[in-house]
């Protein structure tokens, strides 16, 4: 073979093994925040949490800090998020400017 030959498979070979590196990387972190838990950190740099979440009867649900667990809106990471770190200042945004 020629060594210009031997150069692409080698690179599409080693492209292979990183994409399948990659894969498994996101299988293993989307299922560890599927039965584990999710970390959400605010908007604002007030902090970060962390809080275990599960299959309800309704779909997924997240823990809050105080042991009440929740409906996710879509994102668990998002619900705790707003629903515990950046709770008071997203309410503040929704107060009307100019009082």
């Amino acid at each position: 073979m020629h060594a210009r030959t031997m150069q692409r498979l080698a690179l599409g070979l080693a492209m292979g093994v990183a994409m399948l590196a990659i894969s498994q990387d996101a299988s293993s972190q989307s299922r560890r925040d599927r039965d584990g838990g999710v970390t959400a950190e605010s908007r604002y740099g007030l902090g970060r949490v962390t809080a275990p979440t599960r299959r309800g009867p309704y779909g997924r649900e997240v823990r809050l800090p105080s042991g009440t667990w929740i409906d996710c809106k879509g994102s668990c990471q998002e619900t705790l998020r707003e629903e515990t770190v950046d709770f008071w200042k997203k309410r503040e945004e929704l107060l009307p400017r100019g009082r």
